[in-house]
This record gives structure tokens, sequence and C-alpha cells, in this order.
């Protein structure tokens, strides 16, 4: 139970699925939490669920595609908490549309949360960690569409803010070994995960995406937690640059057919 003890933790997207149960998960470790999220409510909910058990947390509005949002964040965990140990860029989202419908202000909405988002969360913590003087860890969740596109249709700007994402992971893990800073940077490639946005699936298509997952099932967001909860952890203190794809074997090879039509897996964190 004290995996992140004295750790300070800054989850994006904090308030619902995969972010929600990092948070939760985090906070039984003994790490301290602020908990981000576009939409506050939400986040301070989880917040006071884990005050309610006895552990330290903060709720904030946060829009991650805003440099000053960032800066206001980082500002207010060191504040609050003194220090920030660990960053957990979750926030993400898919506009879903055929590629010549698409316009340059939804691609850019994309871009702008889920990679620039991430891009300045990685900047900043990187220096919030280095003032700390103790070592860190960066953890990006990217999505196995960020590998491949599978046959999705329908999500190109997601695909691509998540590959993008996957090099910025591994430039940032290289930039930080090779100046000696005590950071390490990962990124989790999700497949299909149980969260509000495949909930609202019909059942014939849960069931297709399903059937892609080796394993028969969608992961749940704690699946997903517990890998980010190592990668957090000094447990993996010499991994850093990798992608750790968590997808129940999609993309070691499909159970049969090919890859159904069907929204984004990894994209309501």
């Amino acid at each position: 139970m004290s995996r992140l003890l004295d750790k300070v933790a800054v989850v994006t997207g904090g308030g619902s699925g995969i972010g929600a149960a990092t948070c939760r998960l985090f906070a039984n470790q003994g790490a301290k939490l602020l908990v981000t999220d576009i939409d506050l409510a939400a986040a301070q909910t989880i917040a006071d669920q884990i005050k309610g058990q006895g552990g330290e947390a903060v709720a904030m509005h946060h829009d991650v595609s805003s440099e000053s949002g960032w800066i206001s964040v980082m500002s207010c965990a060191q504040q609050t908490f003194g220090k920030v140990n660990i960053l957990v860029n979750n926030a993400g989202v898919c506009v879903q549309q055929d590629l010549i419908s698409t316009s340059l202000q939804d691609w850019r909405k994309t871009m702008g949360v889920n990679l620039d988002g991430a891009f300045i969360g990685v900047r900043e913590a990187i220096k919030s960690m280095l003032a700390n003087k103790e070592s860190g860890s960066i953890i990006n969740i990217a999505s196995v569409n960020g590998l491949s596109s599978g046959g999705i249709e329908g999500c190109a700007s997601y695909c691509a803010s998540k590959a993008g994402l996957r090099l910025l992971t591994k430039s940032a893990a290289l930039e930080c070994g090779r100046k000696g800073y005590p950071i390490r940077v990962n990124a989790i490639c999700p497949g299909g995960v149980n969260t509000a946005m495949n909930q609202m699936l019909s059942k014939e298509e849960l069931a297709a995406k399903e059937k892609c997952h080796p394993v028969g099932r969608m992961a749940e967001p704690v699946d997903i937690a517990n890998s980010i909860l190592f990668l957090a952890s000094e447990e993996s203190s010499f991994v850093t640059g990798a992608d750790f794809i968590v997808d129940g074997g999609v993309t070691a090879g499909f159970v049969s057919g090919d890859y159904p039509e069907m929204s984004a897996g990894g994209a309501s964190e």
C-alpha cells in the first residue's frame, strides 16, 4: 500500500475513466493527487472520494490545450504539496469524421488536446521535477491506434495525434536521459477500454469490439491504471522511452476476420 508513498501526482482527465481509476489507485498507494479535468465537478467528485478515504487530493479545472492552464496546474501542485513527482497525461478527445469532412478546426482541436497539451505538460513537468531534485516519472496515454489505424475509419486526427504522442515520449525520454535528468518518460498504448464513449456503442458494435481482443473482452479502466502505477513507481526505474501495449492481445493478431469499423479504442480517457 506504499508504492507511491510521499509522491505527488498530477493526473489530467482525472474525473472519469482511466484517469479516475488511476487517481484512486495512486491514492491507495500513498500518493497525493492533483486531479485535473475540463469538467471540474467530475474532478472534484474523485478528489472528495479520495479525501473521504483518508487520502490527500485537490481538484482543478484544466484545459490541457492552454499553456497558461498548465502553468497554473504546476504552480498549484507546488504550492499545495511542495513538489511534483509524477505526471499522467491522460486527457484526450476523438473527433470522428471522414478525412475529407474533417475541418482544419476539428483537426487542430484534436491535436490541441492530445498532442499540444501533452507537449506542454511534459515540458512544464520536467521543469517542476528538476526543481524538486527528486526522481520523476511522466506517463503519456497514447493508444494502439498510434501504432496502427487498425482499420478504424474516420479517426485520422486521433490516430495521428497518438502516433505523435508516442514519438514525443521517446524524444523526451532520450533528452532527459542524455542530460542526466532523473526523469523517466513512457507511454501506455491501450486497446479498447470500457469508458463512457464505448458504453455508447450498440450491442452489436460492442460485441464486435470485444471480439477483436483475444482475451475476449475490453479493458476496464483499472486494467490500464495498474500499468500506469508500475511506470509511476520506482519498480520501473530502468524503464524509459518505452511503449507499454495494454490491449488484450489486439496487436498480436486478430481472433478472426477483419478489424470491424468502430470508434477509437482509447479516445475517452
